[in-house]
This record gives structure tokens, sequence and C-alpha cells, in this order.
């Protein structure tokens, strides 16, 4: 599965405005951006290869800026690994244990604490996931 068949699952199943952010925003900035109910989320979308997710070192420095605890925006990463979905918050991407990789920052899935969903997916669960926090 491509970045863009997880954005069709999100973009059909997710309440609220949910735009997808264009490249030319910033170096950095997320995928999708999503307001339901008077709540914000920003979304990296991301595909596991293996265990690992590939990160830009500008979306690391972008979720650190977000998620500093003076401003404390709601950054989720979302990964399709195999047939789930995954899901954690940016403030808890273990930075400390990121493999360089050429230009990139490398993520073993088994460092990190997420919340997985099996097919049938519970969207009002996900949904939950990502707008109250």
């Amino acid at each position: 599965m491509k970045e863009t068949a997880l954005w069709t699952l999100i973009r059909m199943n997710i309440k609220g405005h949910c735009q997808r952010i264009e490249n030319a925003v910033g170096l950095g900035t997320p995928d999708v951006n999503c307001c339901y109910n008077g709540s914000d989320v920003w979304i990296e979308l991301k595909i596991v290869k293996g265990n690992l997710i590939l990160f830009e070192w500008s979306q690391i420095a972008w979720f650190k800026q977000r998620t500093h605890k003076k401003i404390n925006g709601n950054v989720v990463v979302i990964a399709r690994h195999k047939e789930d979905i995954i899901a954690f918050e940016a403030r808890n991407l273990p930075t400390e244990k990121l493999k360089r990789k050429v230009n990139k920052a490398g993520l073993d899935i088994r460092d990190v604490e997420y919340i997985s969903w099996s097919k049938p997916y519970d969207w009002p669960q996900i949904m939950t996931y990502l707008y109250n926090k």
C-alpha cells in the first residue's frame, strides 16, 4: 500500500474537515490536517517497511516544535503495517532510537508504543484517538 491509499482511507472514514497538505507549505509539515467538533489534529502518514518507518529530519524537527510543552500541538503518526493501521503521538517519538539512514531517520516500530487496529477498522475508535488528546 502507498501513502495515497492510506490518505484515501482517512478521507473516506474520518469525520470532519480533512485536508491533504502539499509539500510546498513548508519543510516537515505533516501530510494531513483534520478538524472536527473544535479539535484539530495534524497527521503524518507512513507505510511501515519490514519494521521500519522512515522520516525526513525536517519532519522530526516540525514534530518537536509543534508538540513542545508550551505549544502542546496534536500531531499523530498513522501508518500501515501489513494490514493493520498503527498510530502514535509524535511527541512520543523516541528520537534517541532513530537510526540514521541516507538523508532520513529510521524508526523501528518495536521502539515506540503505538495503538493498532486490524480489519475491519474501528473508525469511531480511531476518531476518538485522533481528536480527543
